[in-house]
This record gives C-alpha cells, sequence and structure tokens, in this order.
C-alpha cells in the first residue's frame, strides 16, 4: 500500500498512498515533482479522506524556499483540521502559509488560503474562499490579480456565505 520514492533534501518520511485512507493518523507523505527546501513534510493524497488529522500535503509543481506546509485536497473534506494548503503555480516568497479550497468546507477552522495569480512579497495570509463556506472564521479574504508588496491595509476582506455571523459584507480596511 505504501511505497518509498526517491528523496532529495526533504527530510526523513517520503510515502505514496493512492487509494482509500481510514484512521491512518497525520502522516502520509508523497512526492511527484521537484521539491527544493520545503521540510520535513510533503503530503499527498488523491482518494477519500476521513479522519487523517491537521496535515495533508501535496505538491505537484516547482517549489522553492515557501516553507513547511504546502498542503492540497480536492475532494470532499470533512473535520481535517485548521490547514488546508495547496499550490498550483509559481509561488515565491509568500511565506508559510498558502490555502485553497474549492469545494464545500464544514468547520475547517480560521484559515483558509488561496492563490490563483501573481504574487509577490503580500505576506503570511492570502485567503479565498469560492464555494460554499460555514463556521470557518474571521477571515476571509480574497486576492484574484497582481499584487506587489501589498500592505496589509489594502488586502480586501469579504465576508459574504458565511452562516451564523453578523457581518456579512463586504468591506476594504
Amino acid at each position: 500500500m505504501f511505497s518509498l520514492l526517491a528523496m532529495h533534501d526533504i527530510g526523513p518520511a517520503l510515502i505514496t498512498y493512492t487509494g482509500t485512507l481510514h484512521d491512518i493518523g497525520p502522516a502520509l507523505i508523497t512526492y511527484t515533482g521537484t521539491l527544493h527546501d520545503i521540510g520535513p513534510a510533503l503530503i499527498t493524497y488523491t482518494g477519500t479522506l476521513h479522519d487523517i488529522g491537521p496535515a495533508l500535503i501535496t505538491y505537484t509543481d516547482t517549489l522553492h524556499d515557501i516553507g513547511p506546509a504546502l498542503i492540497t485536497y480536492t475532494g470532499t473534506l470533512h473535520d481535517i483540521g485548521p490547514a488546508l494548503i495547496t499550490y498550483t503555480g509559481t509561488l515565491h516568497d509568500i511565506g508559510p502559509a498558502l490555502i485553497t479550497y474549492t469545494g464545500t468546507l464544514h468547520d475547517i477552522g480560521p484559515a483558509l488560503i488561496t492563490y490563483t495569480g501573481t504574487l509577490h512579497d503580500i505576506g503570511p495570509a492570502l485567503i479565498t474562499y469560492t464555494g460554499t463556506l460555514h463556521d470557518i472564521g474571521p477571515a476571509l479574504i480574497t486576492y484574484t490579480g497582481t499584487n506587489f508588496q501589498a500592505a496589509p491595509e489594502k488586502k480586501v476582506i469579504y465576508r459574504s456565505a458565511i452562516k451564523d455571523r453578523p457581518d456579512n459584507t463586504a468591506y476594504t480596511t
């Protein structure tokens, strides 16, 4: 069920799993592309995920200096924890957290970040949500264009489609 692949500078664990996963624990690691300096954990899962824990990481492109966490999930997610990160383009110096989710999200936590354009020096938090959102928390930030050295006060915060929250408005601080 598990297979070890070639590993370069990633750390001690590189594991591949491509089937159905139930209650296996927090670590399921695969590497399918070119990886440099990402840290000890690179995890991928391409099937149905239930109760695996807070970390599900995949890498499908070229990544340089993004930090220790790069997580992607492309199916249905329930109770996975606070971090769901994906990277599908070119990323430089964005920080440790880049999270995307394009389906239905329930009870994942306060952070949901996506990047779909060109990003340079924007900081550690860039959040987008494009589906149905319930009870995710106080921060939902969207970036869909090109941003260069954007200050925090320039970020657009969008809080719509969040049920059970009093401030269902979009505004720029």
